[in-house]
């Protein structure tokens, strides 16, 4: 009887070579839209006016409230684990970082990705350090 595939099991390897392509498809879908929102990135100068560590099934959502010190606008941003382009930083220790964060301080940050607000996407913070040379806005209280 004749293989249909072809000849000496050329079937087996095609469908292991489907599989990887496959597999490696995936996979750079995943760490590409993560390479991609770490890709625009944009310095700021924050005053934090509150931290949220909101429980999920996949783990924590670290949220910072804070006032956009340039133009005086109420943002939230998360911080998770993640890759920066620019200097180059993966960041592993983010319940550290955020955790060292207080409410009223002034900060020099990077903020990475987009604010999707339909989708709950909020930008990823990287803390380059406290400012102290300068006036903190005033939270709202609430």
């Amino acid at each position: 009887m004749t293989n249909p595939f072809g000849q000496g099991g050329n079937a087996g390897k095609a469908s292991i070579v489907a599989l990887v392509l496959v597999a490696l498809i995936c996979c750079g879908c995943c760490c590409g839209a993560s390479a991609v929102q770490s890709l625009h990135a944009e310095d700021l100068t924050i005053t934090v006016c509150d931290l949220r560590d909101q429980s999920t099934s996949d783990g924590h959502t670290y949220l910072v409230f804070a006032i956009d010190m340039e133009t005086g606008v109420n943002v939230t941003f998360k911080m998770e684990d993640g890759l920066r382009f620019g200097p180059f930083q993966y960041r592993t220790n983010t319940s550290d970082a955020w955790g060292s964060l207080s409410k009223g301080a002034m900060y020099d940050v990077t903020a990475t990705g987009w604010r999707v607000s339909w989708a709950s996407e909020y930008q990823n913070l990287f803390i380059k350090g406290e400012v102290t040379d300068a006036t903190p806005a005033t939270c709202p209280t609430r």
